[in-house]
């Protein structure tokens, strides 16, 4: 395995790697290609997608590398992302493909953050209980226009910086005393960065609307109310944040 730790000691990362090893399937959550591990006030990440090689942008640079970087300067310029403390990977062995951007392997490894603070924006897995769908509208509800306004400006940021950002519910945090944070920032969307689609940043800024209330079951009249009364909040709070950051709501 080749070490690459820029924010954190050694020792610290290689005793929670080892704790990781440990734990081994009794992850705290699952994705397709990857595990969490929380560990005390860390997240370590065991995963398939380390990008190592893309040879057409970086040439002998380590393309993760760079994101490492790149999302510690965000976070240094006040942008709630989670920023990677360091990783972890098998240099010998990675899967790959080569197309019009060149070589791109990826390989599998470790990836250590600090924990978001707050928690996921929304549980997908929790969909189906209403009470937690009434709750988490209620949060979101009484957010302040000042933590959406941040939310969709620290979007527009990271869109430019070329940082993907993947829309899955769970990857968006929210606390109430620092708004919303992202986390699985892990991939390049284009080294120059994107050029800003109004559609998508409308997608992003929308994520705290709770979209499945026609999949809730057992919903008495006093309840749905409630829950349609909240995402109106929400949704109003959204689009004032876009206007604010000078963009036009697009459905």
């Amino acid at each position: 395995m080749e070490n690459r730790f820029f924010y954190i000691e050694e020792q610290t990362a290689l005793k929670l790697i080892a704790q990781c090893e440990t734990f081994g399937r009794n992850a705290s959550k699952c994705g397709t290609r990857s595990k969490a591990y929380f560990i005390d006030n860390f997240v370590v990440l065991k995963t398939e997608n380390i990008l190592v090689t893309h040879t057409r942008t970086f040439k002998d640079k380590v393309p993760f590398d760079e994101i490492i970087k790149l999302l510690y300067k965000l976070k240094q310029q006040g942008v709630n992302v989670i920023p990677i403390l360091g990783y972890s990977y098998n240099s010998e062995k990675t899967t790959g493909f080569e197309n019009r951007l060149g070589k791109i392997e990826y390989a599998k490894g470790y990836i250590i953050q600090p924990r978001a603070k707050g928690r996921e924006m929304w549980n997908s897995e929790l969909f189906s209980d209403k009470n937690y769908v009434l709750m988490q509208t209620q949060t979101l509800a009484s957010a302040t226009e000042e933590h959406y306004v941040k939310f969709v400006a620290d979007i527009l940021t990271i869109i430019k910086a070329g940082i993907s950002i993947d829309p899955a519910e769970e990857n968006f945090f929210y606390d109430e005393s620092i708004g919303f944070s992202f986390i699985d920032l892990t991939t390049f969307a284009s080294i120059n960065g994107l050029v800003i689609d109004e559609k998508i940043i409308t997608k992003y800024a929308c994520m705290p609307y709770f979209k499945e209330i026609a999949q809730l079951k057992n919903l008495n009249p006093q309840e749905h109310k409630e829950i349609s009364i909240y995402n109106e909040i929400i949704f109003e709070k959204c689009k004032k944040a876009l206007q604010v950051n000078n963009l036009n709501f697009k459905k």
